[in-house]
């Protein structure tokens, strides 16, 4: 993704800090899983351009792990299910619940994901 109009970038722990940057003109440019000390938690990375208004708008989507988890979500039934056990880092699960995945939700999200190629 690029960030050229983009003057502050910032990452968040927790939904609520991440509603009050967004009411503040702030974006979400990603939802993606984090790890500390082998305890999964969500990052919101926030965007903010000069001017103060919303980044997203200016950008096309990144091919990373969160974008295409997404993605995924939106073209299954259960997609909720999948976001969740994927934003919960439950990996092995998805892959034995959805054998269709796309590489691209495991790669940068599951530390122990080894690329086929």
């Amino acid at each position: 993704m690029s960030f050229e109009h983009v003057e502050k970038v910032a990452q968040v722990r927790d939904q609520d800090s991440a509603n009050e940057r967004l009411a503040a003109g702030w974006s979400l440019l990603a939802v993606v899983p984090g790890f500390d000390n082998g305890v999964a938690y969500t990052n919101f990375v926030m965007g903010k351009t000069a001017t103060g208004g919303a980044a997203h708008s200016d950008f096309p989507l990144a091919n990373d792990a969160a974008v295409a988890a997404i993605q995924f979500a939106l073209s299954d039934d259960d997609g909720m299910q999948f976001l969740r056990l994927w934003n919960g880092g439950d990996f092995d699960i998805i892959r034995r619940e959805w054998p269709d995945a796309p590489e691209e939700v495991f790669i940068g999200a599951d530390p122990l994901h080894k690329p086929s190629k």
